[in-house]
């Protein structure tokens, strides 16, 4: 198990069930028996599986290294032998692969205001959903940079206003996140600017880091 469940304090019944199974053959039969018990509980829905042999876990550090180097800060082995702790994940495939997720949502953000610039709902919704999507650039550019582990949300906020980042935006969409709206248009459009500019300046130090 890894993600939210392994490194939050707070749990909430509803949140995502991060789930990962390595087996030594990918055979019919054997996925079987994984899905039995994984359809038939009762939160199978909020069980995000990941199914993997052994081959696939070494090999995948390269194509996902942020997703592994995540899971590697916080896990718990349920059963088994334990396979994270001794990947691999080079730091120059994280750099480029943070570059290319920041500049994703960059151009993601940039046409839905293009698509939906007179559509307050959308904007907002498009924002709220940026958030952890940016944040876990985020973390992983601050670690780069720094050198150090982030934890929790606020860290990785505080380590990036350190680092020279407009962090204003992200925690007002923090707030949006928690129930608190924007007063105005005006507000949000303001908002969404400066994410779209700090979102482009975090890709910008994410291309410029030495490898």
């Amino acid at each position: 198990i890894y993600g939210g469940m392994a490194k939050n304090k707070v749990i909430k019944e509803t949140d995502t069930v991060k789930l990962m199974v390595v087996i030594r053959e990918v055979r019919t039969d054997i996925l079987d028996r994984i899905a039995g018990p994984y359809m038939k509980h009762k939160r199978s829905n909020q069980i995000q599986l990941l199914t993997l042999s052994e081959e696939d876990l070494r090999s995948s550090t390269d194509v996902f290294p942020i997703k592994f180097l995540d899971m590697q800060q916080d896990y718990m082995v349920l059963a088994g032998q334990d396979l994270v702790e001794g990947l691999e994940i080079s730091r120059e495939n994280l750099r480029i692969r943070c570059e290319q997720e920041l500049k994703n949502l960059m151009l993601r953000l940039r046409q839905t205001y293009i698509d939906h610039s007179s559509k307050p709902k959308i904007l907002s919704s498009t924002m709220t959903k940026s958030y952890f999507v940016f944040l876990n650039g985020l973390d992983v550019l601050a670690e780069l940079s720094t050198g150090n582990i982030y934890r929790q949300d606020d860290e990785i906020i505080n380590a990036c206003e350190e680092l020279g980042l407009n962090m204003a935006p992200l925690k007002r969409l923090k707030q949006l996140r928690a129930g608190l709206i924007f007063d105005s248009t005006d507000e949000q459009k303001t908002t969404y600017e400066e994410l779209m500019a700090t979102v482009r300046q975090a890709a910008s130090m994410a291309d410029n880091l030495e490898s």
